[in-house]
């Protein structure tokens, strides 16, 4: 759809990518707008996520949180999500307003209907972040 309306896009992978997600990445003819990267250091990796304008991530096990959507969420860029009764995913987007979880038989346009209607509650985020954990598991572990 972005394509047809004549808006630039890339898709750019970075990381392992799965060959059932390549083939529907062919069936859906989106080959040439998409770039495998592998893997990359940490450093390189934050500066490519700095560049992207939307991130996305695959939930694909429900009640679980991939941890690459805490490095995400900490950009305050959009984030779009695909997975299946993932409710633990929806609820972090939801409550830090960074982005929309869609089941993977959506196509997910209305993230980009909406997208600038995101706008990320760092303050939300911060209590995803490791130093506040780490505090909050040692004030757990001194009451015990």
């Amino acid at each position: 759809r972005l394509k047809a309306k004549g808006r630039k896009f890339k898709i750019k992978f970075i990381g392992t990518v799965g060959p059932e997600i390549k083939k529907s990445i062919e069936e859906a003819g989106l080959n040439d707008i998409t770039e495998y990267a592998g893997f990359l250091n940490y450093s390189d990796m934050l500066s490519e996520l700095h560049k992207a304008n939307y991130l996305m991530v695959c939930a694909s096990e429900p009640r679980h949180v991939p941890g690459k959507l805490f490095e995400y969420l900490r950009t305050g860029k959009p984030i779009i999500a695909f997975g299946d009764e993932n409710e633990e995913v929806n609820k972090i987007l939801s409550e830090s307003n960074a982005g929309m979880l869609f089941s993977y038989s959506q196509d997910g346009h209305e993230f980009f209907d909406n997208v600038q209607k995101f706008k990320t509650d760092i303050s939300f985020v911060k209590k995803f972040d490791r130093r506040n954990i780490a505090k909050d598991l040692a004030e757990i572990m001194n009451n015990i």
